[in-house]
């Protein structure tokens, strides 16, 4: 049975079964089963031939390629681990991510090696980098051997593929961090078929589909269309970026059936004025999140797509609750619990709460492999997450006719540009600027923004004398660009309570005023172009 085999299996099975069938596009590069196997194998010989051993950590940060995609099989095909990194990643929030996943590898693009140039003498793992593009000269970091993707290729034997089991680790994901330093999610070759299968019925893949995505392979979003596809043997298609103007259009041009994506696509496409290409597509279904119901009603009357809202995960475990293809319907709620997992809410003493009574999402495994193994070397993490034997999401719902409700995050994070943001991450990176003596950042809400801005209140040793221009750069150098601040505004004091923490929600019912200092509007907005810029040396 198909749906029994690990990622390496699916590939071996397809390229057999399928090997002129096409599998993967990306922009105007496409592969078929064969050429990915054969890719993927060749690049494995390559990276063990540079030292690469089994249970090694091999980073991938790059835009997605088929290069990129081709180093997500190949690690795993040597019996190395991935770890799909954030490309905007870059500073602290990097380094951190480099050094505690120990990775001895990292697969990166021109962009990646300027973020990583300045890091070098503090990432004491890292031997090897691998560069997908252009000419790897002037790219050199001492200390790092460098070797260009092509030549890693050219020179490289095929190996035989590592037959690995279900608890056999497959990749290192990070969450976003929300309550501290974002943590890997060891995510076993056993629970990347619970993602499959979850893609598979939640869309109700067949042969005849051709999946499309623009998500990232650095987050679960990603890898759920790639893996979902593999499973069913049907093409993929990732884009590099989203155009709510090109979206259906650009769809209809590669033959997509099934799109997965966020809730802000949707939306971004409904803000969209109507045109042809609205009902000329040949979508038949989007996966997405995080749309009201009058949302559904709209984006379905308007376009002829299905969507399929009714579901949610996390890293950990994903999915907690779907509704398969047949059961999906213009719904508030999340779905059922998945099949292989126990839902409950919970109070903050651990007990259940009546039916329809606000608490904690908590999750029980009932099949082997159904969440992550553990936070890549955080044990006490580990422990702490599945208090009382029960692994907690930080979510907040409720139960309603046997069907999950997301109401809140428990933890304390932003979302921007379809991103989670860790407040402690950020806090602690502003914290660093000369002349910060307290930092606390919290949301807030744009009237016609899909998702929140930031703000950052600051207590400064001089607010006369303090540079915004300065703090401006300092955050385009050491922060994503979707975690920079766009508001900031000095206060003399934090609001505290009894105990020392700060009251957040004093700061949110503030908001914007007089004092809040737009940095957008005072021109030192991170561009477009500075998105991926090197940080400083």
């Amino acid at each position: 049975m198909r749906e029994d085999k690990t990622v390496v299996q699916l590939i071996d099975y397809w390229a057999d079964e399928r090997p002129n069938h096409r599998f993967l596009t990306v922009a105007d590069n496409s592969m078929t089963y064969g050429e990915v196997r054969d890719a993927a194998w060749r690049l494995a010989g390559g990276l063990a031939a540079r030292g690469v051993a089994p249970g090694d950590r091999v980073a991938i940060m790059a835009v997605t390629s088929v290069q990129m995609v081709t180093s997500l099989f190949a690690t795993a095909a040597l019996g190395a681990i991935s770890v799909p990194l954030n490309i905007y990643l870059k500073g602290e929030p990097l380094r951190h991510q480099l050094t505690s996943s120990g990775c001895r590898a990292l697969v990166t693009d021109a962009a990646g090696i300027q973020m990583v140039r300045h890091l070098a003498s503090s990432l004491p793992d890292l031997g090897l980098v691998v560069l997908v593009d252009g000419d790897k000269a002037g790219h050199e970091i001492e200390g790092l051997e460098l070797v260009g993707f092509d030549e890693l290729m050219s020179e490289a034997e095929p190996i035989t593929a590592v037959a690995a089991d279900d608890s056999d680790v497959y990749t290192i994901l990070y969450t976003s961090g929300t309550t501290g330093l974002p943590k890997g999610c060891v995510i076993s070759h056993g629970q990347t078929k619970h993602w499959a299968r979850y893609t598979e019925a939640l869309s109700a893949l067949t042969d005849s589909d051709v999946v499309y995505t623009a998500a990232p392979l650095f987050h679960v979003g990603g890898q759920t269309p790639l893996l979902g596809a593999l499973a069913v043997g049907i093409p993929v298609v990732f884009e590099t970026g989203f155009s709510a103007s090109r979206y259906l259009a650009r769809a209809k041009e590669v033959g997509a059936t099934v799109a997965v994506g966020v809730g802000w696509i949707a939306q971004a496409l409904l803000k969209q004025p109507p045109g042809p290409s609205d009902k000329t597509h040949t979508l038949r279904a989007m996966s997405t999140v995080q749309l009201s119901v009058a949302e559904q009603e709209q984006f379905e009357a308007r376009f002829g797509i299905r969507t399929l809202t009714q579901q949610y995960g996390q890293t950990e475990c994903y999915p907690i609750a779907y509704n398969s293809y047949a059961e999906q319907s213009l719904s508030p709620y999340t779905g059922r619990p998945a099949p292989a997992l126990s839902v409950e809410i919970h109070d903050d003493d651990g007990r259940r709460v009546p039916v329809g009574a606000v608490g904690e999402i908590v999750v029980r495994p009932k099949e082997p492999h159904a969440l992550f193994q553990r936070y890549w070397g955080d044990d006490a993490a580990t422990v702490k997450a599945f208090e009382g034997l029960w692994f907690h999401t930080g979510d907040m719902g409720r139960e309603v006719d046997g069907e999950l409700q997301y109401v809140d995050r428990k933890k304390d994070s932003m979302r921007r540009r379809g991103e989670n943001i860790s407040a402690f991450e950020l806090e602690r990176s502003l914290a660093l600027f000369k002349g910060v003596l307290e930092v606390a950042v919290h949301g807030v809400e744009i009237e016609g923004e899909l998702d929140q801005a930031i703000k950052a209140c600051l207590v400064v040793e001089d607010p006369d004398s303090f540079n915004f221009a300065k703090l401006a750069t300092y955050m385009g150098q050491e922060l994503p660009y979707f975690a920079v601040p766009q508001y900031v505004e000095l206060v003399s004091e934090l609001p505290r309570n009894a105990s020392g923490r700060v009251m957040k929600d004093q700061l949110r019912a503030v908001g914007i005023n007089n004092a809040t200092h737009d940095l957008i509007s005072m021109g030192l907005g991170v561009t477009r172009e500075q998105r991926r810029a090197k940080a400083h040396l």
